[in-house]
């Protein structure tokens, strides 16, 4: 197995009727650089809620979580 990470590339198509609420984020942002930055932060922080907190974000994937850099207010009590 390759010890280097590689990078991973995706081609998607999205439809509002498939995914109206993510779909109306997503478009109020011009295609490029700012709609992909805009779905990696959706996505980071739907990983945080969905795994229950940020010390097991960290532990699996050694990032500083959003509270770490003073994005957002006090870290949330998760249980």
């Amino acid at each position: 197995m390759n010890s280097q990470l590689l990078p991973i590339r995706m081609v998607s198509e999205m439809t509002q009727e498939e995914h109206p609420l993510l779909y109306d984020d997503l478009i109020r942002f011009p295609k490029g650089t700012k709609r992909i930055n805009r779905l990696r932060t959706l996505t980071h922080d739907g990983l945080l809620f969905q795994f229950g907190g940020t010390d097991r974000i960290k532990a699996v994937s050694g990032e500083t979580t959003i509270w770490e850099y003073g994005l957002v207010g006090d870290q949330p009590d998760f249980p």
